[in-house]
Formats: structure tokens, C-alpha cells, sequence
């Protein structure tokens, strides 16, 4: 669907819907009829028992997992192919941590990273854009002259916005030499930012 940010495409191309594969994992091969607010609360203790990688399922991903499922049950009861719904679980939101990388420890961190990532780790510290907007970044998207960059999808997503590149002008000036190289060369892709190796 159109402008729908849940909506991640694959690295084999297919098409899904973020948080979808955990669902899947948990409710496989269930009926319907036995989804009960008890069997949500059972897959939220699961989520949180087994995290994926070193990290923790935070209280928002779980309810937003939980919001998924709840969407695709209101539309089959829409359309009949179900008559009700189990008590959906709202987990408390988490505090936000208050805590900020000050520009010192920002240039010690920045020094510890490859030389090939410094530049988009720069960009989000700066800009506070998300890693999902900056990956879509296009030289086409940068406005040399006003030194701003649009980030966002205004035809896709149905907005878009344009971040000052102030204090940036190195930045600025090696997306012009990337461009110029792009205009002569059809083999130089058009992303701001190469983040693999």
C-alpha cells in the first residue's frame, strides 16, 4: 500500500509489514477462535523471554506487534469472517531516557567508528534524521544552492521535509563532487549515503 511506513521491502525483494514475521512466529498454525487475551499475554512474555539479538523488546514494539494483529482482525470481523475479538493487552509506555551525546563524546565515538561510516553518523547526530529517512536520501534531494537536503517521500508518503545543511559544507561539498561524477558516469549511484562495505 502506498505511503504506508510499516511497509519494508526485503533484501530478496519481497514486500512485508514491520513486526509481521513475530506474529507469524507465535501464531502459526492457530485458529483464530483460540486467540484469547491470555494466549496475547502468553506471546508478549515469549517476546520479552527471547529478544532478538543482545537487546530488549521494549513495552512500544510489543503493542505495536499487538496493534498489527488487532488491525487484521477488525478487518476479517469487517468482513465477516469472524464474529469478536479478545481483550487486547496496552502495555505502559516507557520513560524516555533524557540523555544526550554531547559533542565531545560524539567526536570520540565518531573516531572509534570505520572511516566509511562517519559520514551518515554525522549526518543523523546533526540532523536527527531517522537511519530509515537518511537510507532513502537522493543527490537529487539536495538543494545546493539554499544548502538543504528534502528528506522524505512527498509522492510516496505524501510529505516531506527540507533540513538546513549549515555547518555542514564539507558534507555539501563532497555530494557536489559525487554528483558531478554522476552526471559523467551512469555507474555512480545516486545515494548521499553508501553504508555498506
Amino acid at each position: 500500500t502506498r505511503g504506508n511506513r510499516a511497509l519494508r521491502r526485503l533484501r530478496n525483494g519481497i514486500e512485508t509489514v514491520s513486526g509481521l514475521n513475530h506474529l507469524d512466529r507465535f501464531f502459526a498454525g492457530r485458529r483464530v477462535a483460540t486467540l484469547t487475551t491470555n494466549l496475547l499475554r502468553t506471546f508478549i512474555r515469549e517476546r520479552k523471554a527471547h529478544p532478538p539479538g543482545k537487546g530488549s523488546v521494549k513495552n512500544y514494539t510489543l503493542n505495536r506487534n499487538l496493534a498489527l494483529l488487532r488491525r487484521m482482525m477488525n478487518l476479517a470481523k469487517d468482513q465477516g469472517k469472524i464474529q469478536f475479538l479478545p481483550s487486547f493487552p496496552v502495555l505502559p509506555k516507557e520513560r524516555r531516557r533524557k540523555q544526550f551525546l554531547v559533542p565531545e563524546d560524539f567526536e570520540i565515538l565518531r573516531s572509534e567508528l570505520p572511516e566509511r561510516l562517519r559520514p551518515v553518523v554525522t549526518f543523523l547526530y546533526l540532523t536527527g534524521c531517522r537511519l530509515g529517512e537518511v537510507r532513502e536520501l537522493q543527490c537529487s534531494h539536495v538543494d545546493f544552492d539554499a544548502l538543504k537536503i528534502r528528506v522524505g517521500n512527498l509522492v510516496m508518503d505524501g510529505w516531506s521535509r527540507m533540513i538546513p545543511l549549515d555547518g555542514l559544507e564539507p558534507f555539501v561539498e563532497q555530494l557536489r563532487l559525487k554528483e558531478g561524477k554522476r552526471s559523467t558516469n551512469a555507474s555512480v549511484r545516486g545515494a548521499v549515503f553508501v553504508m555498506k562495505s
